[in-house]
């Protein structure tokens, strides 16, 4: 007889919605809303956003 394998029914956590937000947003959103603010908070000195079309794959410099 073959095993059956239970169903787990997922539970969503606040964590959940977070992650499916920052899932769905644009990069350049997502460098200007998250990724500067928190480099800020966390005492870069300076943080320059330089997306765009030549940035090179520098969104940001710290």
């Amino acid at each position: 007889m073959g095993k059956r394998r239970l169903k787990r029914e997922r539970v969503s956590t606040p964590y959940d919605a977070v992650l499916r937000q920052l899932r769905t947003m644009r990069e350049d959103e997502f460098t200007l809303e998250v990724l500067k603010p928190l480099l800020t908070e966390l005492k870069f000195a300076r943080v320059d956003y330089h997306g765009g079309v030549n940035e090179e794959g520098k969104d940001l410099i710290c």
